[in-house]
């Protein structure tokens, strides 16, 4: 069984959408995790229409953050894998039966598959690689998209996710953090079929965040890390140094030694935007 979990915090509007995504899934052997971060925008009515489906279990909590939320959706979980997944973000039909597919046939512990990014009606396909296989460096494949890492285009291993938990002080990048240590020592399965919409329309938690500490930028730990860690890193840098224009006195002391990075992730940018084109020509 498929754990599929959603962290839901004053998602009113399109949680329904989301909802409607799971259950509209092809494959049926799932159980659906809503975790009500503390909303208080009425999002709680809308889940309470769904409640009759008995694969559907709805916790509320107090506020504590999106990592909260999905950690205890993820200690939750019933299935042998989950899935978590935004609740402005939603699912295409055969996504979790193309991901679980992948699991069969391949027997790792984490699988991903392709997305598509959405700004209104314009769709745009994240990864340009149109080979299904195994990413034995998921690091240089993220740095290059290459792969594609998100919410809702993963599944992992229940147990597996249990020990690689959210840092629940963040809630701007986050993914980052936990993806990053998974993929020092994880491979990952990739399908270029692409299984779940991005929703650009609704980018609240990918704002600069009004407390610094709750964003992983702030607390990036260069040493020791691979060379493609301390690429990607190096990109999250830089997007620090263009987000905060108040802090960027502060970032560059606290990575003195790693600003450098940011040339060489901005050097990795521009050879990934070459081959992307040339990849997306030729297909």
């Amino acid at each position: 069984m498929i754990s599929v979990i959603i962290p839901l915090y004053n998602k009113r509007v399109v949680i329904a959408r989301t909802i409607e995504s799971v259950l509209s899934q092809t494959y049926s052997d799932w159980e659906l995790i809503i975790v009500d971060d503390g909303s208080t925008d009425g999002s709680d009515s809308v889940v309470q229409q769904y409640l009759g489906d008995k694969r559907i279990r709805y916790i509320r909590k107090f506020n504590g953050g999106v990592s909260s939320a999905r950690n205890r959706g993820i200690m939750e979980a019933k299935g042998e894998w989950v899935c978590y997944i935004d609740a402005d973000d939603y699912f295409l039909p055969e996504a979790l039966k193309t991901m679980y597919n992948l699991t069969m046939k391949y027997q790792l512990d984490i699988v991903s598959a392709n997305f598509y990014s959405e700004n209104g009606n314009n769709r745009v396909l994240y990864s340009w690689c149109t080979k299904e296989g195994i990413i034995s460096n998921p690091l240089r494949a993220g740095v290059f998209k290459a792969s594609a890492v998100r919410a809702g285009s993963m599944m992992i291993k229940t147990k597996l996710m249990q020990h690689y938990l959210f840092d629940e002080k963040l809630s701007r990048f986050e993914d980052g953090k936990t993806n990053f240590a998974l993929f020092r020592t994880h491979k990952i399965v990739y399908s270029p079929i692409p299984v779940m919409i991005y929703s650009l329309d609704n980018l609240g938690l990918s704002k600069p965040a009004s407390d610094i500490s709750k964003d992983f930028i702030f607390s990036m730990d260069f040493k020791d890390k691979p060379f493609w860690e301390k690429v990607w890193l190096g990109q999250l840098l830089k997007c620090g140094l263009s987000s905060y224009p108040q802090h960027v006195d502060l970032l560059k002391k606290q990575y003195k030694s790693y600003l450098k990075w940011t040339y060489i992730a901005k050097l990795a940018f521009l050879m990934g935007r070459i081959i992307n084109k040339i990849m997306r020509r030729l297909q």
